[in-house]
């Protein structure tokens, strides 16, 4: 008789066989738990990287320049991002203010390469091409001082004008 045929009468497992089973997957579930986790939390960090780069990117497209190196609650206050992401790694909640968002992240902007930089793993940071710095003036002031420059040199030509009349 085989043993198959000894399990089909209705003898069952043995304990043993059973304790067997049971220890194997509990070595299963204590190894796989915690990688779990880890690519959990690697999975979040990338969702709020990419988060914190398409609120910059779209600032830096409807602003037509990128912000200049400071806070992520600008972008908050903005409307670009309802909140900063957290960093899972910190275990933080999600910040708005400029005060909590220091200890999560913070980017930097040379003009060239906007770059965001996590405070948890200083090793990674992710780097999207600048639009430049901000003007240093407003697009409605160089509207001003256009039309004040084409007033200013009608008002020379006027009075050149003038000027060659009287001499005649």
């Amino acid at each position: 008789m085989s043993w198959l045929q000894n399990y089909q009468k209705g003898r069952g497992f043995t304990l043993i066989e059973l304790m067997i089973v049971t220890g194997i997957i509990g070595t299963l579930a204590a190894t796989s738990i915690p990688s779990y986790r880890v690519y959990l939390n690697q999975a979040r960090l990338l969702a709020a990287e990419i988060e914190l780069v398409q609120a910059l990117r779209d600032y830096s497209v409807l602003e037509e320049f990128s912000p200049p190196t400071g806070m992520l609650s600008d972008l908050v206050a903005e409307g670009y991002i309802e909140s900063i992401p957290n960093d899972p790694w910190t275990g933080k909640q999600q910040a708005v203010t400029g005060a909590e968002e220091e200890s999560d992240w913070y980017y930097t902007n040379d003009g060239k390469t906007l770059t965001i930089y996590s405070l948890s793993h200083p090793n990674r940071k992710y780097s999207l091409p600048s639009f430049g710095d901000a003007p240093l003036s407003t697009p409605d002031s160089d509207k001003v001082d256009a039309q004040a420059a084409v007033d200013a040199q009608a008002a020379v030509d006027a009075q050149a004008a003038v000027d060659a009349q009287a001499a005649v």
